[in-house]
């Protein structure tokens, strides 16, 4: 399950040598990509949201794939986004058949990072969404000197048609020329207009030396935009509580919910790059401690000895760059592997 503003390209891209999709399919494994409502690649993705809808899509999916398949319940990969949602659905008791999850980057406690909260302080989505009458944020971008940029029509494999994107308005290029001048770490300033948007609309979503410049000079291949309810949902809300709520804004992360059956010895890993700058590595810190704290007295363990919830912290890496990186399948693949190997008796197939 991918991130917000991007797709399940993501886990399929050919901009890089090796990607997560390939990886698992070389093990044998039967993989499943699911693209929900805020993929680039879904029409209807630009439709203002509740950022909870998520559940409903991941709900969906689940349940098509448990009715193919014929199993009982499914192993998860789920990042950014994606994996909020997810969680707010399980807890809330919506989604059921998920057998194991590995989650990317955050789970239940969405917690920015400073330059992320500082940008949170001076409500810029408010600013969008009010004063300059935006209804989605871009992170392509339309100005002239930037690549052309095709917007598909179709999603079809065999058939495909494509539409030039619309020319730049004056606020895109108002955006464009005031992005050059963002603070960014001294090493990771470069000259990429959808770099840069994506970097103001989330944080820096990666470490420039763990992409390939191949991968980075065709960033309108794997980003989009998002809509305002959603990022007003997930900046706003669900990060500033620091929790995850239902449609009607009730925190779900609860000691009662963490109880559904659901999560009965349901074992996890949390992949979190060691200099994220979207969500601090506190945030899946603090989830696989509550983990721990609320779910192991029921096993009749009070140590984790047998690595039922789990939590790995990638040196060097940042944000999606876990996925996407270059060297992603030999620093970070090996522990989404390891985890779905060892619990693939009780999981999918082996379940049967």
């Amino acid at each position: 399950m991918h991130g917000a503003s991007v797709s399940s390209e993501i886990f399929a891209t050919n901009l890089i040598p090796h990607n997560l999709c390939d990886y698992l399919l070389a093990h044998d494994y039967d993989v499943w990509l699911s693209d929900w409502r805020m993929s680039k690649l879904v029409a209807d993705s630009s439709r203002q949201s509740n950022i909870y809808g998520g559940a409903h899509d991941h709900k969906a999916a689940i349940d098509i794939i448990l009715k193919e398949t014929g199993v009982k319940n499914i192993q998860v990969v789920a990042h950014c986004v994606g994996s909020v949602t997810l969680w707010a659905g399980m807890l809330n008791g919506e989604i059921e058949g998920v057998g194991s999850v590995v989650s990317s980057q955050v789970a239940t406690h969405p917690m920015l990072s400073t330059a992320n909260k500082i940008k949170q302080s001076l409500q810029f989505v408010t600013l969008f969404q009010k004063v300059l009458n935006q209804d989605e944020f871009s992170c392509l971008t339309h100005s002239p000197e930037a690549s052309p940029v095709l917007q598909s029509t179709s999603t079809s494999t065999t058939e495909t048609s494509a539409t030039p994107a619309k020319g730049p308005t004056t606020l895109d290029r108002a955006i464009d020329n005031a992005l050059r001048l963002m603070p960014m770490p001294v090493n990771e300033y470069c000259n990429n207009a959808i770099c840069h948007r994506s970097s103001f609309c989330f944080g820096l979503l990666w470490e420039h030396d763990m992409i390939s410049k191949n991968f980075h000079d065709n960033l309108d291949e794997i980003m989009g935009s998002i809509n305002i309810e959603s990022l007003k949902g997930l900046i706003s809300l669900w990060s500033k509580k620091q929790t995850l709520t239902d449609p009607a804004g009730t925190n779900v992360v609860t000691t009662e919910n963490l109880h559904r059956p659901i999560f009965d010895k349901m074992p996890v890993l949390l992949i979190h790059g060691a200099k994220n700058q979207v969500f601090t590595p506190e945030s899946t810190l603090k989830s696989v401690e509550e983990l721990r704290e609320t779910l192991l007295p029921a096993t009749g363990m009070t140590f984790d000895y047998k690595g039922l919830y789990r939590r790995e912290l990638i040196p060097g890496y940042g944000h999606l760059d876990c996925i996407v990186g270059d060297r992603a399948y030999k620093d970070v693949y090996p522990f989404i592997l390891d985890h779905l190997e060892t619990y693939s008796k009780t999981t999918g197939y082996g379940a049967r």
